[in-house]
């Protein structure tokens, strides 16, 4: 039996993001609305870390960490850190840290750029490609060098993907996640 791709496409945001993919009250007080706002790309964040692979020798050693840092929102890294405990990345122990010095990102696999600090992105982009995931949530992320861009979508929190950027990266990127992306870019800018 053949699943029209509507059918598929709703069967595969379910399986791969259920716990993600949230309505943010529109009623509720602003704060609870940022609050759940970062609970939800907390649990992107972490759900991105099963549908990605960083090659080998982006790591040390067969059991080194998968380091996520995250600039410009404590509480995004907090709530990050929460959502990560006591998992993992395939066999791999998942570490998060805030980040203040974005010239000392040598040993991260994820750098998540608040929209409080979007002038970071052209910082990363300059750098020379390494193998780094780098997530933003600002209107244009993806032109300014972002990998997975975060955006508000009547109320959801969706995301768009920027293939190229991933790929000079050295990353591959699941056909599901493409799937249930917003939108994926796959021309270079």
């Amino acid at each position: 039996m053949r699943i029209p791709r509507g059918a598929a496409r709703i069967a595969a945001i379910g399986g791969l993001l259920a716990c993600a993919v949230l309505m943010i009250p529109g009623a509720a007080h602003p704060d609870d609305r940022t609050s759940l706002e970062r609970r939800v790309k907390a649990a992107f964040l972490y759900k991105f870390t099963g549908y990605i692979e960083w090659p080998a020798h982006a790591f040390h050693e067969a059991n080194s960490p998968l380091v996520i840092g995250v600039v410009g929102d404590r509480t995004l890294a907090s709530a990050l850190a929460r959502v990560v405990e006591g998992h993992t990345a395939g066999a791999r122990p998942i570490v998060v840290r805030t980040v203040d010095d974005v010239s000392a990102t040598g040993d991260l696999h994820m750098i998540v750029v608040s929209r409080t600090r979007s002038e970071v992105l052209g910082q990363l982009k300059a750098a020379a490609p390494r193998p780094l995931l780098v997530v933003s949530e600002t209107p244009g992320g993806l032109a300014d060098g972002s990998m997975i861009n975060f955006s508000l979508v009547e109320g959801r929190v969706r995301f768009e993907i920027a293939l190229p950027a991933a790929e000079r990266a050295g990353l591959t990127l699941s056909s599901r996640l493409l799937a249930v992306a917003q939108s994926v870019v796959t021309q270079a800018h």
